[in-house]
């Protein structure tokens, strides 16, 4: 932000910027300036950086709805420090001048809260190790897991969704986060591999770090990738719908113990697909 300086106002330095450089921040630009970065490769890198994931997982839904609500309800807001790049349309739609200004809101001084537990599949927790809580604000929050494999926080300052990520301490990287009520009964299984679950204030919430992993690959006779290809993969009688990607991979995330994967290419004839080898992943296990 080299083009502007601070100025000293009363006791606090301010950043003094034009009008036009503030973008703005309702919900509809900003999906939109969203949008815009995922479709450079250099802004979807810088974009995933911000937001502390892998430039993959700007795919996931959450995630892309995570950087939108941080630059919307939360304390994120976008300053221009660069002219834009020419293209064939603006990058955010304009404001109609005439539209009256709405008045500064008040920032609310209610406090929310969360609790959070985090065990494996099996039940056993991870007492002691480090997470990192995305709050509804767009703030960082270290995690240090108790004792009981629990955290909690009283004074969150926005209700919303939260996002809790893989922290580095735990030894197995990779692993996928999955929400449960009930981690003795609920049968997970994930389309796709998450390093972060979703988490809405005001509740307690048990997150399940599922170890499981199966990936299936899909072939022409030729040996060439066959992408963009609908999977019907049922694990344990639980079925979830994916898209090979452009390698022709899909993979499931799923518990460990899960006795029957079953996959079915809904465009494909059944004859069409054969099965030519398994072999055993690393993260396979009892």
């Amino acid at each position: 932000m080299s083009r502007w300086n601070t100025v000293r106002l009363g006791l606090s330095d301010y950043l003094l910027v034009p009008a036009h450089a503030v973008l703005p921040n309702d919900r509809a630009s900003v999906e939109r300036l969203v949008a815009d970065a995922l479709e450079d490769p250099t802004a979807r890198e810088d974009l995933a950086s911000w937001l502390g994931v892998e430039v993959t997982e700007l795919e996931v839904p959450e995630v892309r709805a995570r950087a939108v609500a941080s630059m919307t309800s939360g304390s994120w807001r976008a300053i221009e420090v660069e002219p834009a790049r020419e293209s064939g349309r603006p990058i955010l739609p304009t404001t109609d001048p005439t539209e009256p200004r709405k008045p500064d809101v008040p920032r609310t001084t209610e406090r929310t809260w969360i609790s959070v537990t985090v065990v494996d599949e099996d039940g056993r927790g991870f007492a002691g190790t480090s997470w990192t809580l995305t709050t509804a604000d767009g703030d960082d929050r270290t995690v240090r897991l108790d004792d009981d494999s629990t955290w909690r926080a009283d004074d969150l300052v926005l209700s919303g969704t939260c996002y809790l990520r893989v922290g580095h301490a735990v030894p197995e990287a990779g692993v996928l986060l999955a929400a449960s009520t009930n981690v003795a009964e609920h049968p997970w299984i994930e389309a796709e591999p998450r390093a972060s679950v979703p988490l809405r204030t005001g509740a307690s919430h048990t997150v399940v770090v599922v170890h499981g992993r199966t990936e299936i690959v899909l072939l022409d006779d030729m040996g060439r990738p066959e992408p963009d290809e609908w999977c019907e993969v049922t694990v344990d009688a639980r079925m979830r719908k994916r898209r090979t990607d452009a390698q022709g991979l899909l993979v499931v995330v799923h518990p460990r113990r899960a006795t029957s994967i079953e996959a079915r290419f809904v465009l494909l004839s059944s004859e069409a697909v054969v099965l030519d080898r398994s072999v055993p992943l690393a993260t396979d296990g009892a």
